[in-house]
This record gives C-alpha cells, sequence and structure tokens, in this order.
C-alpha cells in the first residue's frame, strides 16, 4: 500500500508514436486525522458553576486538520495545532439551555481529506441542590432539656448532594439519601457550650458539584428558671374558714416565665411578673374531697421550655364529727331519764358557727360548732322522758367541705330499776352478846341483774362491799372488829344496788343491838398472834414496843435479871414463847412470859374501866400496878403466887380481874416483877369500856338521852339560822337554812345532815358555817354525818373510806383562815356538781385528816 510522497511519470504517446513524458510528485494518505475528545469538564458533567464560566471541548487529531464541534445545534470550528490539540468553548448561554445528557459530536477533516467523527456523551446539570434547613427543636430555641439529649438537625437537598453542617466551629457531614433527605445529630457537648443565638450553616453538593449554602439562625438557652412556692394559710393547714375565703397561693419565678399550679387534680396558669412574683386565687371549689395531707405543685417554664418546679405539703382539715360518749356510758337509766341530756362532741375541719343538725327519736334539733370545734346540745327534760326503753341512734350531720359529712351513734335507754331486799339481820334483826363474839352476816335478795353486781352495806358510817349471786342473792359479813363497835341501840342499816344501766335500788332496815349492857369488851389471846412471823422464841427489851390487832401495846419498861454464880445479868422484859413454858397443858400455842425483874406495860388504845388476864408462876411478889391517862397511879394489886414446883412443871392457872371505880378510867398497866426470881406467864387479856369513853375515840353515832350524851337539837335552838351549842355533847341537824353553828362550848358535838331534797346539789340544805369547830381526836372533837347525802361513795377493800375515790364527792378547801366543805352528791354523774355545803370558821385542814381522825362520818 503505498504511503507518503510518490512521483507519478505519465508518458503521452500520440498516433504518431510520438512520446512524451511528464513526472509528477503526488501525497498518499490513508492514515485519518486520529481524532480524540478529551473528558469534558473533568468528569463529563457540566454544572451550574462551569457552565456559567462557558465549557472548553477539547480534543487531539492530525495536525492541521479542522475540527467541527456539533452540540445543541451549534457548529464550533477548530483547526488542531502543530501539536495535534485543538479546543473549542461552549458558551453559557449554550449550556444554560441543555440540561441532561447531551451528545457532542467531533468531525475531524485531515489535511489529505480524511475525515473522522467521534460522539462524546457529557451531562449538563445546571440546577442547584435546593437546599433546604428545617426549623430546629420545634422553635429554632434550645432548651436545657434538649440539649441534654442532642439535638437533630434536618433538611432536604437533592438526593445525594453531600451536606456539611458548620456550628460553632464543629463540621458535621451527611449524604441527601434517595428521598431528599438529610439529618445530622448535634451532642450535648457542643449544644451546652452554646449560649443565645448561634448560625447554622448548611452547605449542599449535588452529585454535579453545584454547590448551595444555607445559613440558619438557632438559640440557645440552656438557663433553668426559679421557682418556689411561698407558705399556704401561715401554718401549712387549711381550716373550714380559710377555705370559703378562698385562698390565695403565692410565689416567686423567673420574670417573664409561665407557671403551671397543680392541686386537687386542677391546673392553673399564670404568668410571672416582672418582679418576678406570681399569685393563684384558688376557689373553694377546688377543695372538694381534697382532705389529709395535699401536695402543691407549681412548675415554671421560660420562653426556651426550660423549666423548673417547687413542691409544698399542706394539710387541709378532713371534716368530721364525734358524738362524745351521752350520759357516761351511753345508757340512760332511771335518774337520768327525768332529766334534760346533753350531748356533745367535737368536729374537725368545720367552721365556727356551722350548723349542726342533730336527730333523735324523730325530733330534729340545730346547734353551732363552737370556735375549738366543740358542740353541745342540751336535750330538754320532756323530750327525755319521751324516750322509752330500748335502742335509739342519734345522727348528726353538717355541710361539710363539698361533703355531707355525718355520724352515728347509738344510746340505750334503760329505765327498769333493779329491787333488793334485807333479810333479818342475825334472824330476828337483834345482835346480841353472843353474836357480837363473830362476824355478822348480812344478807339479802335482788331482782333484776345478772349477777356479779357490787352490793354496798352501810352500817354504823361503815361501807361494805359483797357480789350479787347468779340467783340474785347476796350476803357480806361485817368482821368482828368492827361490829364490836356497834354500840346498844337502834343502827339504820343501808343497802344499794346499781344494774348495768346505774339504775338504783336501795334499801334499809333497823337493827338492834342488845349485846353491850352498856359496856364493850376486847379480848387478846396471845394463841396464834405471832404465827406470821413465826419464831419459836421473841424477846423484848426495855424500849420495845408492839401492838397487837385487838389494840393492845406492850411495852419494855425494865429489864429482868438473871443471877449467874455471884453475877447478876440483864435480859428480856418480855418473852413470847411455845406452849407449855410456864403454862398448863391445853391453854393455847403461845403465851407471854414476865421475865424476874423485870417491868412490862400493856395498853389498849383507849382508856378502859376494866381488865383482867390469866398468869402462872408467880412465886416471891409481883404486883399489878394500874394508871389514869396522868400516868396516876390509881391502884396496885399483889398477885397471889402459885409456884410450887421448878419452872418447868405444869403450873395451875389463876385470873386477875381488876375493875375501876365509877368516874374512873384505866389508861394502862404495869407488871412489877422486880422481886420475882422466876418471872410469870401471862395470857387471855380482857378489857372492858364505857360507851362514853368509845365514843371518844370511833365513829360511832347516838341519839340524844343514851349514856353517850348526845343532846338533841330541840335544846340547844336558838332560832331558825343561828344555832349555838353547849358545853355537852351536842347533836346538831341541818335546815333547808344558810344556818350558822357555834359549837365552840366544849363537848364533842355531832352536826348531821339529812337528805330533804333528792334533785338538789346539797340534798336540800342551806350554804351553813360552823365556828367552834375542832380537829382531833379527843373527847372534845367534832364531828359532821354526810351519809344521807353521800349514800354512793367508795371504800376500801377493809371497808374503811377511800380517800382517793371520796375526792370525787368531797372536796376540803382551805381558803384563807377557814375551811369549806364541798359536796358532790353523785360524783362523776352529771345530775349535780361541787357545791360548798359547809364552811369551818378559823380552821385550817384537809379531807385525810377529817377522814383519819373519823370526823367526816360518810
Amino acid at each position: 500500500m503505498l504511503d507518503g510522497d510518490i512521483s507519478v511519470e505519465v508518458i503521452a504517446t500520440d498516433k504518431s508514436g510520438n512520446t512524451n513524458s511528464i513526472d509528477h510528485q503526488i501525497k498518499v494518505d490513508l492514515d485519518g486525522p486520529l481524532l480524540t475528545i478529551d473528558t469534558v469538564a473533568a468528569d463529563d458533567v457540566i454544572n451550574a458553576v462551569e457552565a456559567l464560566a462557558g465549557v472548553a471541548i477539547t480534543g487531539t487529531a492530525t495536525a492541521g486538520s479542522s475540527i467541527v464541534v456539533k452540540l445543541a445545534g451549534e457548529e464550533l470550528l477548530a483547526v488542531a495545532d502543530e501539536q495535534g490539540h485543538w479546543s473549542v468553548t461552549v458558551l453559557p448561554d449554550v449550556l444554560n439551555a441543555l440540561d441532561g445528557e447531551v451528545n457532542v459530536e467531533v468531525i475531524a477533516t485531515d489535511e489529505a481529506g480524511n475525515t473522522e467523527s467521534l460522539d462524546h456523551l457529557i451531562h449538563v446539570d445546571v440546577g442547584l441542590p435546593n437546599l433546604t434547613i428545617d426549623t430546629v427543636a420545634g422553635d429554632d430555641l434550645i432548651n436545657a432539656t434538649e440539649a441534654l439529649a442532642g439535638v437533630t438537625i434536618n433538611g432536604t437537598a437533592t438526593a445525594g448532594s453531600s451536606i456539611v453542617v458548620k456550628l460553632a466551629g464543629e463540621e458535621l457531614v451527611v449524604v441527601a439519601d434517595e428521598t431528599g433527605h438529610w439529618s445530622v445529630n448535634v451532642l450535648p457537648g457542643v449544644l451546652n457550650a452554646l449560649d443565645g443565638e448561634v448560625n447554622v450553616e448548611v452547605i449542599a453538593t449535588d452529585e454535579a458539584g453545584n454547590t448551595e449554602s444555607l445559613d440558619h439562625l438557632i438559640t440557645v438557652d440552656t438557663g433553668v428558671p426559679t421557682v418556689a412556692i411561698d407558705a399556704i394559710s401561715g401554718d401549712g393547714v387549711i381550716s373550714a374558714a380559710e377555705v370559703a375565703a378562698g385562698i390565695a397561693i403565692t410565689g416567686i419565678a423567673t420574670a417573664g416565665s409561665k407557671v403551671v399550679l397543680s392541686i386537687g387534680g386542677e391546673d392553673y396558669n399564670v404568668t410571672v411578673g416582672d418582679d418576678g412574683k406570681w399569685s393563684v386565687n384558688v376557689p373553694a371549689t377546688v377543695w372538694d374531697n381534697v382532705y389529709g395531707e395535699v401536695v402543691v405543685k407549681a412548675v415554671a417554664s421560660d420562653e426556651a421550655g426550660n423549666t423548673a418546679d417547687a413542691s409544698r405539703s399542706i394539710t387541709v382539715e378532713t371534716p368530721a364529727l364525734t358524738i362524745s360518749t351521752v350520759a357516761g356510758d351511753d345508757i340512760i337509766n332511771a335518774a337520768e331519764h327525768g332529766e334534760g341530756l346533753e350531748i356533745s362532741g367535737t368536729s374537725g375541719g368545720l367552721e365556727a358557727g356551722q350548723i349542726l343538725n342533730i336527730e333523735l327519736n324523730g325530733k330534729a334539733y340545730t346547734v353551732e360548732i363552737g370556735a375549738n370545734g366543740g358542740w353541745v346540745l342540751s336535750v330538754p327534760a320532756a323530750d327525755v322522758q319521751a324516750l322509752q326503753n330500748g335502742k335509739y341512734t342519734i345522727v348528726t350531720s353538717v355541710d361539710g367541705i363539698g361533703d355531707l359529712v355525718s355520724v352515728d351513734h347509738d344510746i340505750v335507754v334503760d329505765t327498769t330499776a333493779p329491787t333488793i331486799t334485807i333479810d333479818p339481820v342475825a334472824e330476828n334483826g337483834i345482835i346480841d352478846a353472843a353474836e357480837l363474839t363473830e362476824a355478822v352476816t348480812i344478807s339479802g335478795t335482788t331482782t333484776g341483774l345478772a349477777g356479779g353486781e357490787n352490793i354496798y352495806v352501810i352500817l354504823n358510817g361503815w361501807k361494805y362491799t359483797g357480789k350479787v349471786a347468779a340467783d340474785g342473792s347476796w350476803s357480806l359479813d361485817i368482821p368482828k372488829a368492827y361490829a364490836e363497835e356497834l354500840e346498844n341501840g337502834t343502827h339504820r342499816l343501808t343497802a344499794n344496788v346499781s344494774d348495768a344501766s346505774g339504775n338504783t335500788a336501795r334499801s334499809f332496815v333497823d337493827v338492834s343491838v342488845q349485846g353491850h349492857s352498856g359496856i364493850v369488851s376486847v379480848g387478846e389471846d396471845f394463841q396464834g398472834t405471832w404465827d406470821e412471823e413465826d419464831p419459836s422464841v421473841i424477846d423484848m427489851v426495855a424500849g420495845d414496843s408492839y401492838t397487837l390487832k385487838s389494840g393492845l401495846t406492850m411495852t419494855g419498861i425494865q429489864n429482868g435479871v438473871i443471877e449467874e454464880g455471884t453475877a447478876v445479868k440483864e435480859q428480856y422484859v418480855f418473852n413470847i414463847s411455845g406452849t407449855g413454858y410456864y403454862w398448863g397443858e391445853g391453854t393455847g400455842d403461845l403465851v407471854t412470859h414476865v421475865d424476874g425483874g423485870a417491868i412490862g406495860e400493856f395498853s389498849f388504845g383507849r382508856q378502859v374501866n376494866s381488865v383482867s388476864f390469866l398468869y402462872a408462876a408467880v412465886d416471891r411478889d409481883c404486883y399489878v400496878e394500874i394508871y389514869d391517862a396522868d400516868g396516876h397511879e390509881i391502884d396496885r394489886v399483889r398477885l397471889d403466887g402459885n409456884n410450887t414446883g421448878e419452872p418447868e412443871d405444869n403450873l395451875p392457872v389463876q385470873k386477875f380481874s381488876y375493875e375501876a371505880q365509877e368516874g374512873v378510867a384505866i389508861d394502862h398497866i404495869r407488871i412489877n416483877a422486880t422481886d420475882e426470881k422466876w418471872g410469870m406467864s401471862v395470857d387471855d387479856f380482857r378489857w372492858t369500856y364505857h360507851d362514853d369513853v368509845a365514843a371518844d375515840q370511833h365513829n360511832v353515832t347516838t341519839e340524844a338521852g343514851t349514856s353517850g350524851g348526845l343532846e338533841a337539837l330541840a335544846a340547844v335552838a336558838m332560832d331558825d339560822n343561828a344555832v349555838s351549842g353547849s358545853a355537852g355533847n351536842d347533836h346538831l341537824a341541818g335546815t333547808a337554812d344558810n344556818d350558822h353553828f357555834t359549837i365552840g362550848n366544849g363537848g364533842g358535838d355531832l352536826l348531821t345532815y339529812h337528805l330533804l331534797n333528792a334533785a338538789d346539789a346539797t340534798g336540800g340544805n342551806g350554804a351553813d358555817r360552823v365556828a367552834g369547830f375542832t380537829v382531833g381526836s379527843g373527847a372534845d372533837a367534832d364531828r359532821i354525818d354526810l351519809r344521807e347525802l353521800l349514800a354512793d361513795t367508795s371504800y376500801s377493800a377493809e371497808g374503811k373510806p377511800d380517800v382517793e375515790a371520796l375526792a370525787e364527792f368531797l372536796k376540803v378547801t382551805v381558803k384563807g383562815n377557814d375551811t369549806e366543805i364541798a359536796i358532790d352528791r353523785d360524783g362523776a354523774g352529771k345530775a349535780h356538781e361541787m357545791t360548798t355545803l359547809v364552811t369551818l370558821s378559823d380552821v385550817q385542814t384537809d379531807l385525810a385528816t377529817l377522814l383519819a381522825n373519823h370526823q367526816l362520818v360518810v
């Protein structure tokens, strides 16, 4: 194949054969222009920026080749330079009219006329990425809570676009997804370092390289507002009165913030003022059914949405009603049935002055609630009397806070009284001498009792307690020591019993005592006296003293002596020893031995007019010395000797008896064994005293004209209100007037108060005054008898007055120079109250002293 320069020789021969030749040089070029097209715009993609500047389409071809570039109907011409490079520029107007894939046709014709063409696809994309940025955090305002969680910045752009988010020196890169959405997360650490307005720059570059950027302002505010609730209702306790008036709840918070107050399931919105204060008036209806401890909560929110909360606990008084025990035991008994009835109680969470509705037995009552929440309703006596026996319900109600507050209380009406009878005492109503040597049994029957109730028997100023048996019978014993105190004459014996409802039955009988013949006898047999201590021998020396239950007191005066060789040794005065010691068989377990050389004294706790005892073993001179209360020796009697053998022998027992002359009283005796060798044994002391002697020391009431010497009131009365006593033992009685008694003229006087009016606080007696009242236990000590007024007072198990229990019935108070004696006839009951009965002028004493002296007979 020819290529390159070639010589062409042409020989012409004419017809004549003439020839002529010519040489002609030609060039043979069969390779073509060797056309190439470079990548356009580096990536065959023309974006807006590139289009705006115009785009060069370049390539290579054989040097000198003519180049035709066809694009979108345009033809652009160029000639390959000597290096073979060619280039044409497509103007912006041409490019901006294009979109998408475009074919570029390039035709190259070399100088030899060889032609070559190439097609080259380019992509023209001059549109921007269509970048958008969404509102950040809903309001372009990032608060502390949002910052703490991190914030997402979102937007859209052409799918596949590369997104760069620039924020506070940070660059966050992401690619728009196939739907064009993009999102980046800004971490808390970045956000918490920001404050105030912050610019967010977002740059989007699409796949064509088109770039678009947007600025977006956001505000970062991570400061927490302040909020607090002021003290509510001063003390944190909301009363009914405060609720009714309306309650303002106040507090402080960051100025301009919003506060939501929550209480009782309700929310209240308020804007905080420029001064940082807020207030919400809570209406009364909000407190409906909100009782007890309640939490009030306030939440403050600033413009950024930052929140802070505060709470405060308050107590809303719970509406409540109570009804106190009615009539002391919720039982209306016969005594209470005839009187007005007080129903009372308390309330809480209610306003003073609110009306309480009370219903009983179908009848409606109203009463106002007091300032302290208490209330008292007085039911008229007529309404109480209309109640029949049975159960009733007291219904109370009041409009409380949102609720109807009510409470019920059951009571029982029981007006059926029991009955009590007293059997004849000692079968015939007479207590004789034999019956006074032992306990006296008092018995009887009852009806209307369940059994187990206490029976109270009052006799001679003492109260005794027994129990009702299941069959209604009852009995109790009056101890021998108290029976012996009963003087000859008629005594009123009263028996009382109450059922569970407090209904009381009372009965009385008169008991005749005919056992003394004017003399009271007391004895002391040493048998068994010391059993509880159980020594084999008890020695008492000079100065020792021992009082037995009978009142007999033994006192050592001079020790006995014993001869040991030539020496004399002191020993005991008394020796209490076992059976057979200087005594005959069968005479008792214990006897008292007065030692030889000793002097021993026996006193009787009172003055007596006769004394006797048994004795044995006197072998020399031994005397009984008789003394009066002043210590004067009245008489001296020598005891007959009866010691006929050695000390251990059984010896005959003899009796010593002595009776004082009329008008003379024996205070004590002494056994003087100074000249006695072995001493002597004594036992079975007996002593007697007359009634007038006993009256000085025992709580004994006698009638006028008895040996006690009490004179009747009529004998000394001066007028209706002023009464003066005599020098003797006067018996006075209170009246319905305000009596003034003057009794300081001598003698032991007795003032008796009778029950003149059972409904009256003082039993119908006036408010009396007594001048000359003597406190003590001597012969001139005066007494006040309150038995008829205080029939239900309490006594101890021994039958003695119980001072503590009596305090409910008796009050003895010193006022200035005087002493007032007040009584409450039913103690804890509601029928009566403590009322002054009598004032003792120029006397200062107390209840315990008067009871100990037996000067108050109850």
